[in-house]
């Protein structure tokens, strides 16, 4: 069903298709600039085509056309960034996607949604400056055992897996804060970056209690640089940070990566 008209409808607080929500604020590293990311735990099971039309949530044909389980995710991401941007003060628009998948916003907004399981999560900021920042963030669940032994050397090389294992997690959260934070730096990356983003092009050279520091690679270091706005050298190194969170009860990782030409 396409949008009526132009107004988001909220969900009644007694749905059950929201089971919890909780926030995390997150300052920028390189910018005193606060963050709020939204979580929120959804029931599949409560999903019903009828959410997209009582809320007015826009409803591209490829989604109609997927399993519940996709429809439920993309509900629970779209309707959280709707309703940030009405918190925000914009008029509501069918969030149509980009040629990424993520979500095409107003102008004077960065944000990014990501879903894992039953759980989705968004954050939407203002920027007068969208051609040079950016925010990705990224949510999973952590990875099986199984999975790890067939995406461990696509997702990290052995010495990034060894950092985090050294540093306390073991070898299965490893691999899944790494998979998350190089998707949230994926996602962050993607406006500046036109060929070549993969698991490879950020290298893990720090961890500590909250954040991953990884280097980028010298050709995603110059399709940067080779934006207009920025003035890297072409042959240094550049490193980007991605904050992280464990979310103990739903045994996840939230990760977030705020990326700015200018820094």
């Amino acid at each position: 069903k396409l949008m009526m008209n132009n107004t988001f409808r909220p969900l009644p607080t007694d749905h059950p298709f929201i089971v919890a929500e909780f926030n995390f604020q997150k300052e920028c590293i390189c910018k005193a600039k606060g963050i709020e990311i939204h979580v929120a735990q959804f029931d599949q099971q409560s999903f019903d085509d009828d959410l997209f039309y009582i809320t007015n949530v826009y409803c591209p044909i490829a989604i109609s056309q997927s399993v519940d389980k996709r429809k439920a995710e993309y509900f629970a991401g779209r309707y959280l960034v709707a309703r940030e941007l009405k918190s925000l003060g914009f008029s509501h628009k069918p969030l149509e996607p980009n040629v990424d998948r993520s979500p095409r916003l107003p102008n004077g907004v960065m944000g990014s949604i990501s879903h894992s399981n039953d759980l989705a999560t968004v954050a939407v900021l203002p920027s007068s400056h969208v051609n040079k920042e950016n925010i990705g963030v990224d949510i999973q669940h952590r990875i099986s055992h199984e999975v790890c032994d067939d995406i461990e050397n696509m997702v990290a090389t052995v010495q990034e897996v060894d950092l985090v294992v050294r540093y306390g997690l073991t070898r299965a959260e490893a691999v899944t804060l790494l998979f998350s934070a190089k998707e949230a730096i994926y996602k962050a990356l993607a406006r500046f970056v036109s060929r070549g983003l993969d698991f490879k092009s950020a290298i893990l050279i720090a961890i500590d209690k909250n954040t991953v520091q990884f280097e980028l690679s010298k050709d995603i270091t110059s399709q940067i640089s080779d934006s207009e706005s920025h003035n890297l050298n072409g042959d240094k190194s550049e490193s980007i940070i991605c904050q992280y969170d464990h979310l103990a009860q739903e045994n996840a990782y939230l990760t977030v990566c705020y990326y700015s030409t200018d820094t």
